[in-house]
């Protein structure tokens, strides 16, 4: 029972997600396309290949950023510090 609460509590979520992107998306572009023309401006299309570029990119910083972590893992040089441990304590069951 407490699992498909969550479940729906979830895909209520997802829909509000999708509806606020639907909505933010339909304001952002005009309704006709005749409106875009009427001021004389050519349609515009995304630039397919500078959106590659910049994925490539973002995908060889985070490869990079991926690479460091692991090095710091292979090395042993990585320190964990808990700071709030007392907040992490488990209590005793009664």
């Amino acid at each position: 029972m407490n699992k498909s609460r969550h479940h729906n509590g979830i895909l209520t979520v997802i829909a509000i997600l999708l509806a606020l992107q639907v909505w933010v998306s339909a304001l952002s572009q005009p309704l006709f396309a005749t409106e875009s023309r009427a001021a004389g401006e050519p349609p515009t299309f995304p630039n397919a290949s500078k959106q590659r570029e910049d994925t490539i990119a973002a995908i060889k910083d985070l490869t990079a950023q991926v690479n460091r972590t692991n090095e710091l893992l292979e090395s042993s040089t990585l320190r964990v510090e808990i700071s709030n441990l007392k907040e992490l304590e488990v209590k005793d069951a009664e």
